[in-house]
């Protein structure tokens, strides 16, 4: 050991001593520095981080491969080795001695990522459970960093010459870039990130959400472990290389069991993830299945039947709800739902169609407390439901349903080419956090409903086209009513939902807690590491929900700039319109993934524009990101005030109507009268002003035009001129290209006159 000691201290004043270590600090600070720029999420610790990852670790990698070869090939650049054969010293010692030397260093800037979320986490008052699963993923990055090391050292051991450097820059470009570019086009998606060695772009692999935090996926340490099975032989193979090239005995005995080892991780490392992306795998290609066979939206002629049975049962009214829900570990859900519906159908009903997802087993069917007999609708989530005593027009029922079921139901999203596509999860229930949206179809619902869809998207390149089909959520539309929901989960989950909390008990691990909401379209429950954050004044009362990587102060803030802009929204909106329903309790979460290209193209016209809930659940566009409004404003706080003038006060386009950018143009208009509305934010008469160029890409004609109105009119006179300019647009019928330009000097013009 102490020999071990002394080449240890001999190789690391070597290093310090060259120009490659003043060069490795410089590098690795400008790295470093440059990961520090401000970004739209620096309120969020753990997306930052996530977020700067790519920047830092990727050329660290290529920085101490380079490092590790210089220390490696100094006795050949110098000639040295030709006198140290003669040398009585083991080859396995000094080769572990100059590891070290390089191993050291590289994993303290390895580790810096983790010590930056940990030192912005605590600044910031996040628990140290928040930033567990976190920790442990930064610091995982040894490992990567590791195998680039050893792996530069081992090809660094196969020629003297001076190529030796090109080839080991050749193969580490190759794994660290262009390995996965080119595997995606032979594997799966989810096989091609094996070829990562870094995965150092969490959000787009599924590692990090933007409500959840990190994840702790199981596939995520699978990778890590293949990666570190691979280190080990690679290390064995250095050693025997060493001691080969100085024709020392091998130690068999100790090496080829440790060879062996490394290979026995990595092949358990490869068959365990490829089997849990197959399991996920499998169930979606169930879905598709199941839904190929289902009628297509939109109902029309096509579907005759269809149109005809929802439209025949769609006044089947739900009253109120009674939900008793028994959550487990391994994804499955238990669940008693007791639903008093009124008959509005002017009809007597013999049987009639309760909406619910198709995955679950229906167990027991009772109505007005007598069994009943059930079926399903073959490839549909209608559950036909028989009483033994007709339904009466006009009278109430109640309706009683036994159901359990799995849920984990991973969707793959490729809209375009394999480079952009991703995994989706649109329900799940793990043990530290749950997923389960209204729109899914976890409760009975009365009526047909459609609740998910197929849809085929189209990638095309000059060679062929492809079409790559999924699910989607149809959202359907529903009428308010009355929830209780109980929930009894283990007592370490954090659950939450779009109402209040009237009890709640802990008893031998297991947590009961009843929720009520109502008057609510739907029911979304969540659970794990979120936040709900709420604020409100003498008029509204808004909740956000966001993820525990936010810290509390931030979190408190974005919800209280929400409500002010919800708030002033709300006032421009009952004076433009006094009958419009603006709903007094709302909480929002934001959208987890960018919409595909097909999402993007309905989000305007529908998404958007669906109506508020009265203590609703609202998941906003993508484009909005509250965790992103403390250090973008204007591109994300300003976006919500347009989407609720969306929602509220700007029509949707007629068909014969060829808007272009009017819609965005306007929307910037009154998200910016609103935010001049709330105090402190006023600046010397003008509408957009200095503080905005940045953001809305001034000059710009309209936005000069409405500064000029604006400061023409005064802030509290410029209502008149927003009515005005709704007015312009919803009777233009002018071409798309000359939308804009007509807009303007329709703006630039009534400014002239008000002058």
């Amino acid at each position: 050991m102490a020999m071990l000691w002394r080449m240890i201290l001999i190789e690391w004043k070597l290093m310090v001593r060259s120009w490659m270590f003043p060069a490795l600090i410089a590098a690795a600070a400008g790295l470093f520095m440059l990961t520090q720029q401000i970004n739209h999420y620096a309120s969020d610790v753990g997306w930052y981080t996530a977020s700067t990852l790519f920047l830092y670790m990727i050329p660290l990698f290529l920085i101490m491969q380079f490092v590790a070869l210089s220390v490696f090939h100094r006795d050949a650049a110098t000639k040295a080795y030709l006198l140290q054969e003669a040398l009585p010293y083991s080859s396995g010692m000094r080769a572990a001695a100059q590891l070290i030397v390089v191993l050291v260093p590289g994993n303290v800037l390895a580790l810096l990522p983790a010590a930056l979320y940990a030192a912005r986490g605590v600044a910031g008052g996040l628990s140290f459970s928040a930033m567990t699963t976190g920790l442990g993923m930064l610091v995982s990055y040894m490992v990567p960093m590791t195998f680039s090391i050893i792996l530069a050292c081992w090809i660094c051991t196969w020629s003297k010459g001076r190529g030796i450097v090109i080839v080991s820059l050749f193969i580490h470009l190759l794994i660290i870039y262009f390995a996965r570019l080119i595997m995606i086009m032979l594997l799966p998606m989810e096989q091609s990130h094996l070829f990562d060695i870094g995965l150092t772009d969490l959000y787009s692999f599924g590692f990090y959400s933007p409500s959840w935090g990190f994840q702790n996926d199981v596939g995520f340490w699978l990778h890590r472990l293949y990666y570190t099975g691979l280190t080990i032989v690679i290390f064995g193979l250095l050693l025997i290389r060493t001691a080969r090239k100085r024709r020392e005995k091998l130690q068999r005995k100790l090496w080829l069991p440790v060879i062996g080892i490394g290979c026995m991780a990595s092949v358990i490392a490869i068959a365990g993830y490829i089997g849990t992306w197959q399991t996920r795998n499998d169930h979606f290609q169930q879905e598709l299945a199941f839904y190929q066979h289902a009628p297509t939206q939109p109902l029309m002629d096509s579907d005759p039947e269809q149109l005809a049975i929802a439209a025949r049962f769609q006044a089947l009214i739900p009253l109120a709800y009674q939900i008793e829900l028994n959550l487990s570990s391994n994804s499955k859900l238990s669940a008693q739902a007791t639903i008093d519906i009124m008959n509005k159908t002017e009809e007597a009903l013999d049987r009639f169609p309760m909406s619910l997802h198709h995955g679950f087993a229906v167990e027991n069917v009772e109505v007005n407390g007598e069994p009943a007999t059930f079926e399903w609708e073959p490839y549909q989530d209608v559950l036909w439901i028989t009483p033994q005593s007709i339904a009466r027009a006009d009278t109430k029922l109640q309706v009683s349903l036994s159901y359990s079921g799995q849920v984990n139901d991973w969707r793959f999203i490729q809209n375009y080419s394999k480079l952009n596509a991703h995994w989706e999860r649109s329900a799940f229930i793990d043990a530290s956090q749950l997923y389960l949206p209204a729109h899914y179809g976890w409760y009975p619902v009365p009526g047909s409903e459609r609740i998910a869809e197929l849809h085929n998207y189209l990638s095309s390149s000059p060679t062929r086209e492809q079409i790559n089909p999924t699910i989607l959520p149809a959202y359907p539309e529903r009428v308010p009513a009355d929830f209780q929901v109980t929930v009894i989960a283990d007592e370490r989950l954090h659950l939450m939902l779009n109402g209040k909390v009237n009890a709640k008990t802990v008893s031998e691990g297991k947590q009961t807690i009843v929720f009520t909401a109502p008057t609510v379209r739907g029911i979304t429950l969540l659970g794990g590491n979120l936040g709900r954050w709420e604020a409100a004044n003498g008029e509204n009362s808004l909740a956000v929900i966001l993820s525990d990587q936010i810290p509390p102060g931030s979190a408190q803030g974005i919800a209280n700039n929400m409500l002010e802009h919800y708030t002033a929204l709300a006032a421009l909106a009952k004076t433009l319109n006094s009958d419009v329903d603006i709903p007094k309790q709302v909480s929002f979460l934001a959208k987890e993934h960018m919409p595909s290209t097909y999402e993007r193209m309905q989000e305007p016209n529908e998404w958007q524009r669906r109506t508020y809930d009265h203590s609703g659940m609202v998941m906003l566009p993508f484009h909005i990101q509250p965790a992103a409004m403390p250090m973008a404003p204007d591109a994300h706080l300003n976006a919500f005030a347009s989407s609720l003038a969306l929602q509220w006060f700007i029509e949707p386009a007629s068909a014969k109507q060829s808007l272009g950018r009017i819609d965005v143009l306007l929307g910037d208009i009154v998200s910016r009268y609103i935010y001049r509305s709330i105090p402190g934010n006023q600046e010397n008469g003008v509408l957009f002003g200095d503080d905005a160029r940045v953001s809305y890409k001034l000059p710009d004609p309209v936005y000069d035009a409405a500064d000029e109105w604006y400061a023409a009119t005064g802030h509290d006179n410029f209502v008149g001129a927003i009515q005005e300019l709704l007015a312009f647009r919803s009777t233009y019928q002018g071409e798309y290209v000359e939308a804009e330009n007509e807009f303007a000097s329709y703006i630039k013009e009534r400014a002239a006159q008000v002058k």
